[in-house]
């Protein structure tokens, strides 16, 4: 039980004054300030202004708050927040920040000066207040002033007694009995009293700037569904027309909670109820703000479809005069249509979408015209990943939606536009141009921002997203506005800032209260990603489930689901089959497309990891068939990036250019066209095709900067990893460490790792091993930190070739040992013709001649015909054990022809080390001792050669037996 108040002034006190700013009656609840004409305060706002009069400059808990105003009745966490709202409206400008929130806790009340008792003489209060008219009937009939829908309104006799019996009354259960619309009522009052003190709402057309709405229910919860579906069929159809304007803004009872709304909100009461002594009639009616008569229609319960259609026309008419002139299509439902239309409106709502389908269907049995349950439709299809099927009922309800206003056509076909994954492009156009004509309407400008970054514009869409203009909006837009930041930022690889976008959004979704579930597992969903992408130490590993806890009390079961299973994968939780069987036909049973498809590449990613690559293609397929008939194109595409890698692992490089071609013909955009471009420039150098390679990655570069779109950071790092290898290739050997340097700053763990390993490499090129093995050892530290798989096996040969030649042989051998059982079970023969190439150049370096042969034999057998990275290895491996046998003609054959090769190919590296096995003085062709001098000194590689190869059985031949002496 709370404790009772203590009032700081004596008990006659009639009034309160707080300096020259505020006057408050405490007889007749009556606010006045400088001067202005006093206005009635709601009760709740009443008796909120008086606690914080009585105990200001103290923490006022939000418990405690309840306690006291609210004792003994059940209401909404978001019943107090718009309380507070509706005081600081009331207070003005001048007072308003005298109410300060307190993060988490409550609010401290801090006027600059103590209130003052003041008395009062004249005519009381209650003089100048008026009751209001009984309802008038749109169609000419007079409608009883005591039936349930009329708001009641607190008599003025027997409260001038004084305040101090009404505050006590805060604190006794007894007063509670006549409480019993508390909960609903609260918001009413004050939202006609919030109207009441506004000037009459101004006419507002489509030049006009807008208008914000707020559509409240305040019909009787018990008088059961029977009588309260026509105020949500009512409140269904005003809802769609409203957002259907440009100028129009719909507020959510989130966002009257926050004190950042600006100008004065209409506010809509809208209830509906039988008719007293007729139970086969029922009136629909809405209340305007402040206007104490409210717009009210009668009739028989067939004739509900009509009543809200026409009510809903008046209403339109009301709130936007400048709009008179426009037509709208006709709500043609019969009765049972429009009953089981509500039932699907409010599994919309609550985003029960196979719910929102399946009453649509059966709406459109009856109804096949009614192009708003179309709408609503596309909608959940679209949240299932069922674009195709999201399209097709925009277009069929656009073509049932007429008469419509050309600016709300013009919304619905720029989501047309938006639904259709090839044209990223010109949804954002479509958008851009509604943002730009309406620019109060902040929903445009983020769906132009999410579009942009769909077509791979991410620093437009950055720019967008970051203008000053955000700060100003209110708390729910704010929210969005950072989620889809995080996001955009994100996707440019910045992986600290989009942490820091989210956190940002996480707070003000905290600071908000209660009633953000869906921001708050968005938020938390977001964070939870981004900590994985970046493998950060610090990430939380509770956010994932906290995030499907957040979407499931929202109602979001479909991201509930999905932030389940992304933190049992992020998390390497194993899965059995059964598991994953009865997860993915849950996914399917409720129709979540997407959800379905995420599933099988997410447990595709894991079998390929795992280097289970038969599992890993059939998920693949099972994902491309969902994927070909919900029409979902970006997931095709993903689909076939994966087996375009795939395809590399095998070395089947025809296979890649094909696919590669494929890619190409669909205009791929944003990161996924990099992407490809990696990979296209990762065949070239595999063929050593380096200026080739060089030139995709350049061309993608320059493309990028010359249409003002960065590349995402990501593939920045990853490219400048690759320039690295091509630098040294080339001997150019400064450029390839400025390149590994920048790769090195990137934000991904596994980018980090290739930019060590890169550096380690210039070293041994350089001839400094002793600064290559630090390099080399972090990286192996850092590799057995990983679980088996396809990603560590492809780290491992790569590191395990530059252990061999920094003279660590030892660890090299194992772990190409490690490697060679998994490779060779997965068929990825890419990975093993490494791992045996490299195991043949050991066993060459041992003087273990059979060994190493029989290794070469098995590495040729599975190299690609014109892949020259393995090809030159194994020709030197070929060249060393022919020197060793004493075959000079066939050493001197095979290395001018590998000499001959690095030349067309301009493989510098290779070029040095066909050079350590000539003589000094020897001269083939245009090569001459001059020309290689001048080539080590030129590229600084002074220990790109092979003497790494041959120091076992270096030491038992003379050097004219071991170097290539000229004929």
């Amino acid at each position: 039980m709370a404790e009772p108040t203590q009032f700081p002034w004596p008990a006659s006190a009639q009034c309160l004054r707080v300096g020259d700013v505020l006057q408050l009656d405490l007889r007749y609840r009556l606010l006045q300030r400088d001067g202005e004409p006093g206005v009635e305060l709601p009760q709740r706002v009443f008796d909120l202004l008086v606690l914080f009069l009585a105990e200001p400059h103290v923490l006022h808990t939000r418990a405690a708050l309840f306690e006291r105003i609210w004792q003994d009745v059940v209401v909404e966490d978001a019943n107090l927040s718009q309380t507070v709202w509706l005081l600081r409206k009331a207070l003005g400008p001048e007072a308003k920040d005298w109410i300060r929130t307190v993060a988490k806790s409550g609010y401290v009340f801090g006027p600059p000066v103590q209130p003052e008792p003041v008395d009062t003489a004249g005519p009381a209060a209650a003089d100048t207040v008026t009751q209001p008219e009984s309802p008038t009937d749109l169609a000419g009939a007079s409608t009883p002033a005591d039936n349930p829908g009329a708001l009641p309104v607190a008599p003025i006799d027997g409260i001038a007694a004084g305040m101090r019996p009404r505050l006590a009354a805060i604190r006794k259960p007894a007063w509670r009995a006549l409480a019993g619309m508390a909960a609903i009522a609260a918001l009413a009052m004050a939202a006609l009293w919030w109207q009441a003190r506004q000037a009459p709402p101004p006419a507002v057309g489509p030049a006009n700037r807008g208008i914000a709405v707020a559509l409240v229910d305040v019909g009787d919860p018990a008088a059961g569904d029977a009588a309260r579906w026509p105020a949500r069929l009512l409140h269904a159809w005003l809802e769609w027309k409203l957002t259907a304007l440009p100028e129009a803004t719909l507020l959510t009872e989130a966002d009257l909670s926050g004190k950042e709304i600006e100008g004065s909100p209409h506010i809509l009461l809208l209830s509906s109820g039988p008719v007293a002594g007729r139970p086969d009639h029922v009136w629909v009616q809405s209340r305007i703000g402040g206007d104490s008569v409210p717009l009210r229609l009668s009739g028989p319960r067939a004739d509900i479809p009509r009543m809200v259609d026409r009510l809903s026309a008046e209403v339109m008419a009301r709130l936007l005069p400048a709009r008179s002139a426009d037509r709208w299509p006709a709500l043609r439902l019969d009765l049972p249509a429009a009953r089981r239309y509500v039932e699907g409106y409010e599994a919309y709502k609550r985003r029960d979408w196979l719910a929102t389908i399946q009453a649509g269907r059966d709406v459109l049995e009856r109804a096949p015209g009614f192009g708003l349950v179309r709408l609503q439709m596309a909608q959940a299809f679209s949240k299932l990943g069922q674009s195709i099927a999201a399209g097709e009922q925009v277009a069929l309800g656009r073509k049932a939606l007429v008469p419509l206003p050309p600016e709300a056509d013009a919304i619905l076909a720029a989501w047309q536009i938006g639904l259709d994954p090839q044209q990223p492009t010109e949804a954002a156009q479509a958008y851009a141009a509604l943002a730009g004509r309406y620019p109060h309407q902040t929903g445009f400008a983020l769906r132009q921002a999410e579009f942009l970054a769909r077509a791979g514009d991410l620093e437009q869409a950055r720019q967008i997203l970051a203008s000053p203009v955000w700060d100003l909006q209110p708390v729910a837009t704010r929210i969005d506005r950072l989620l889809a930041l995080s996001r955009v930022v994100g996707n440019l690889g910045h992986l600290k800032e989009a942490r820091i976008h989210a956190e940002e959004a996480m707070a003000l979704v905290t600071a908000a209260g209660k009633g953000w579930s869906l921001e708050r597992g968005s938020a938390l969903l977001l964070q939870a990603q981004l900590g994985t992408m970046a493998r950060a130490p610090d990430s939380d590993a509770t956010l994932y489930a906290r995030a499907a806890e957040a979407f499931a009390e929202g109602g979001d079961e479909f991201d509930s689901l999905l932030a389940r299973v992304l933190g049992e994968r992020a998390h390497g939780a194993a899965q059995s089959p059964e598991q994953f069987e009865r997860l993915l036909a849950e996914a399917r049973t409720r129709g979540y497309h997407d959800l379905e498809i995420e599933l099988l590449l997410g447990d595709a990613t894991q079998q390929f990891n795992a280097g289970r690559t038969a599992e890993f293609r059939d998920r693949l397929r099972q994902a491309l068939v969902i994927a070909l008939d919900s029409g979902n194109i970006p997931k095709q595409q993903v689909i076939d990036t994966q087996l375009l890698n795939d395809d590399l692992l095998r070395a089947d490089l025809r296979s890649a250019d094909q696919r590669i071609a494929r890619l190409r013909a669909v205009h791929l955009q944003g990161a996924r066209l990099a992407i490809v471009g990696q990979f296209e420039a990762n065949v070239a150098q595999v063929r050593g095709r380096y200026r080739q390679a060089l030139g995709i990655v350049d061309g993608l570069q320059k493309a990028a900067d010359s249409r003002g779109r960065p590349l995402p950071a990501y593939s920045v790092s990853s490219f400048d990893c690759l320039r690295g290898e091509l630098a040294l290739q080339q001997g150019q050997l400064e450029s390839a460490r400025t390149h590994w340097t920048r790769c090195g700053q990137s934000d991904y763990a596994d980018v980090g790792w290739l930019a060590r390993v890169g550096l380690a490499a210039s070293h041994l090129a350089s001839g400094d091993s002793a600064s290559a093995l630090p390099l080399l050892r972090q990286a192996l530290t850092q590799l057995d930190q990983m679980p088996d798989g396809t990603g560590r096996w492809i780290m491992a040969v790569n590191l395990a070739s530059l252990l061999a030649r920094a003279d660590v042989a030892d660890a090299a051998l194992s772990l190409y040992r490690q490697v060679l059982p998994g490779a060779q079970a997965s068929g990825y023969d890419m990975i093993l013709t490494v791992a045996k190439t490299g195991m043949a150049e050991i066993a060459a370096s041992r003087g273990e001649w059979a060994s190493s042969a029989a290794l070469a034999a098995d590495a040729r057998r599975l190299t690609p015909p014109d892949a020259w990275i393995p090809d030159y290895r194994l020709r030197e491996v070929e060249i060393v054990g022919a020197l060793a046998r004493n075959d000079h003609e066939r050493a001197r054959s095979l290395l001018v022809a590998l000499d001959e090769r690095a030349h067309a190919l301009e493989d510098v590296q290779v070029q040095l080390e066909a050079h350590s096995l000539m003589a000094g003085n020897a001269e083939y062709g245009d090569c001459t001792p001059r020309s290689r001098a001048l080539l080590a000194e030129r590229s600084g590689m002074g220990g790109a050669n092979l003497d790494w190869l041959v120091p076992a059985w270096r030491s038992t031949l003379g050097a004219s037996k071991w170097t290539l002496q000229a004929r």
